[in-house]
């Protein structure tokens, strides 16, 4: 599972429990069987990348304005964090553990370049 994270500059500490535990046992993905399973019960790996763009305004001669987001020593505190949670509790999950699946993650506030290749690629929009 790809994560594209970006915080706002209301942004607290307070919800990064919230948003770990909703990113790892929210029913995504489809097994065999039909039925939805979370990326614990899978078990999959997942890549955390910063994704500051995603707090873009449109504004007047097709222009964006990104004016919303967090401090990048907030948010790169806040994304750390988050992907802690995250590997707390992958780590937590006997499934996970056995199977050698990670959490990695993307650098805070550095321009990245990912190709992904997906044979049923789904976006789904989370807010906290």
């Amino acid at each position: 599972m790809v994560v594209y994270v970006s915080f706002f500059h209301e942004a607290s500490e307070d919800i990064i429990q919230e948003m770990a535990s909703s990113l790892m046992t929210t029913k995504l993905f489809r097994k065999d069987t039909r039925h939805l399973v979370s990326i614990l019960d899978l078990p999959g790996s997942v890549l955390f990348i910063p994704q500051d763009s995603l707090v873009g305004e449109p504004v007047p001669k097709r222009r964006m304005q990104y004016k919303a987001g967090c401090e990048l020593w907030w948010g790169s505190q806040l994304f750390s964090n988050l992907v802690c949670a995250c590997r707390e509790r992958m780590s937590g999950s006997v499934r996970s553990t056995q199977a050698g699946v990670r959490v990695e993650q993307g650098i805070y506030g550095q321009k990245q370049e990912i190709v992904l290749n997906s044979m049923e690629p789904m976006t789904v929009l989370l807010e906290f």
